[in-house]
This record gives C-alpha cells, structure tokens and sequence, in this order.
C-alpha cells in the first residue's frame, strides 16, 4: 500500500523525539511545548479525528469532540508554541506554524458535520492567527487537504468497498490519482521553508482536483480541483465548455 513516500532520506545530526499526548485533553495539549526541543522555530498542527454524524445524528457529545481535537489542541499549541518563539527573538518570517485543514471546511458532506464545522473554525483561526503573529515574526499558514490514501483512510474504505477501493478512487480523479501523504507533506515543507516566507494566513488547496464544467448526455458535472503548482501561482484555473 502507498501511504508513505516512495523515497526515504538521511539526515545528519537530527534528533527525533516522540511526546505521547492526548490532544483532546487540555492539559497534556498545554504540557506538550514546554516538553519539547528547546530551540522551537516550527510547528505543524497535524492531529485531528473524525466522526460520522449529519445533523440528525449528532451529539453535543461528539460535536463538542471535533472541535477539542480538531480546534482547541491547534489554538492551544500555537499559543504555546508561539509565546516561545518570541522569546527566542526570531527574526520576521522565521517562525512559521502550519496548520492541516481540510477541503470539508468549504462545506463538507453532511454526513460529517462535526468534522466539517471544525475544519472551517481552524481556518478562521489560521487567519486570525496570522494577523496577529505576523508583526512578531511568525507566519501562520494552513493546507485544506483533500482525499488522502492515508493508513486509516484505507482501514475504513476497505471495511466498506474492499481492500482495491484506491485504485477506483485514483481513477475518479483528472491527475490519475487521489492525495498521498508524501503530497501534503511537500506542501508543508514549501510553508514552513524561506521559499514562502512572504506568505501567511494562506490556505493551500491541497485537493487534487481541476475546476472545470462539461456536458454528459445533458447533465453537468463539476470537479473541484486545485493543483499545488496553480496555487502556488495565485491562479485558479476555470474552463468552461
């Protein structure tokens, strides 16, 4: 399967430290900065979870869950995180927080409402970040990230369309393909370089799909889709026919 990258590198002199947490609880998510690496310059607010819910079957319970994973733990890191970088007197643009949004915060499916609200909420809190953060020398960006062969995503695909599911999910998509991690990743990487170092509160659409409008047998069908190398760019491109 092909969640990883195809390719691995080496890296001289680099010290991996895993910091078991939980992000839904706050005060293991406020512990966790102060446990880490002294020299902090960058942060990616990767963690989330998901639920299956539409507006009928939602709890408070599990609405309230979304947002303490998906909302509160990033809002929690980036202030920690950032209070440190201050004092580390960085340089303007150096320190640079990214946030892993979601597609789904445009609107999302209904049957993943929690999950939808929440994304869109950490979008509003990568802005409002930004404008803040930017005078003290962070940036603060996010990814809206697409359909992802990720490790769960393919537990929970197969469980309900087979172990093959990805190759027909590749196949629905105009690039031949859905997300890999190796792609977020790559995107990630670009936001927390000096490559964009004019950027912030900027959302990459990471979603692997190209705005465009056709005509089968009568009936109009769209894809919404945003490649890296157009956003990259400012440009969206749209065809119509």
């Amino acid at each position: 399967m092909e969640y990883l990258s195809p390719a691995t590198a080496a890296v001289d002199n680099c010290v991996i430290e895993f910091i078991k947490a939980d992000l839904s609880n706050v005060e293991q998510t406020e512990a966790l900065i102060p446990k880490s690496i002294l020299a902090l310059q960058k942060a990616v607010n990767a963690a989330a979870t998901t639920a299956r819910g539409n507006l009928a079957t939602t709890t408070a319970t599990s609405f309230n869950e979304q947002y303490d994973t998906n909302v509160r733990a990033p809002f929690l890191i980036t202030k920690h995180a950032t209070q440190h970088m201050m004092e580390m007197n960085l340089e303007r643009g150096l320190g640079s927080i990214v946030n892993i949004c979601s597609v789904a915060s445009k609107g999302g499916a209904p049957f993943i409402l929690g999950y939808s609200c929440a994304k869109s909420a950490l979008v509003t809190l990568t802005k409002n970040n930004a404008a803040e953060l930017a005078p003290k020398g962070t940036r603060v960006n996010g990814v809206d990230m697409g359909w992802c062969l990720t490790e769960n995503e393919d537990k929970l695909q197969s469980a309900n369309a087979g172990a093959d599911w990805w190759k027909n999910a590749d196949e629905s998509v105009p690039l031949g393909r859905i997300l890999r991690p190796v792609d977020v990743a790559a995107s990630v990487l670009f936001l927390l370089s000096g490559a964009s170092v004019m950027m912030t509160g900027s959302i990459i659409e990471d979603s692997n799909t190209l705005l465009t409008k056709y005509d089968v047998t009568g009936t109009h069908l769209w894809y919404t889709l945003f490649s890296q190398d157009i956003i990259y760019r400012g440009v969206t491109a749209t065809s119509y026919k």
